[in-house]
């Protein structure tokens, strides 16, 4: 059990921040504004992160479809990590990590491209398109599935299978109150 939480805590790592450390152009005042009305009019974090979480749990059972013989829990807490919508304001907007899905066993190398193609299907209904491949190698797969605006989906398996994911940059509630028109 130590070893899947470690897993866990490891593909955790798969969804940390979404500033970079790329210089962003200066904006004035009229750029922030229009920023901060698109941000007003993606809705919360919390509401994005009430859309994701059925997407998540349905990723899941798409495994087990492939892998009958796996079960999964639910792990970790959901958490806020602040995102740089607004360049130069590192804490313009939040994202929110979902609760990881996490496998009582791995994902076999057979079973793996299937299992794969279910996820990044799932994934693409709200725009998580792109497929990054951070591990590659037998009995050890890693991918992120992101969007264009930054939701991500990560799909990995070395000693237990993992399901990860993270909204994009949004206004939290308290984010709202700070920025409030």
């Amino acid at each position: 059990m130590i070893r899947v939480a470690v897993m866990a805590l490891a593909m955790a790592g798969l969804v940390a921040g979404c500033s970079t450390d790329v210089e962003e152009p200066t904006v004035n005042d009229q750029d922030v504004a229009a920023i901060k009305d698109a941000l007003y009019a993606k809705g919360t974090a919390e509401e994005e992160l009430a859309r994701l979480e059925p997407l998540v749990i349905e990723m899941a059972d798409a495994v087990v479809g492939v892998v009958p013989n796996l079960t999964w829990f639910r792990n970790r807490d959901e958490r806020r990590i602040s995102c740089e919508a607004v360049p130069g304001d590192p804490s313009s907007a939040s994202a929110l990590t979902l609760r990881n899905v996490v496998f009582d066993g791995p994902i076999p190398d057979d079973a793996w491209p299937q299992a794969l193609s279910r996820v990044q299907d799932i994934a693409a209904r709200v725009g998580a398109t792109e497929l990054q491949v951070r591990a590659d190698g037998p009995g050890n797969h890693d991918v992120l599935m992101v969007g264009d605006d930054k939701v991500q989906f990560g799909l990995g398996t070395l000693e237990a299978g993992v399901i990860s994911a993270r909204t994009g940059c949004h206004l939290t509630l308290s984010d709202q109150d700070r920025y409030s028109k």
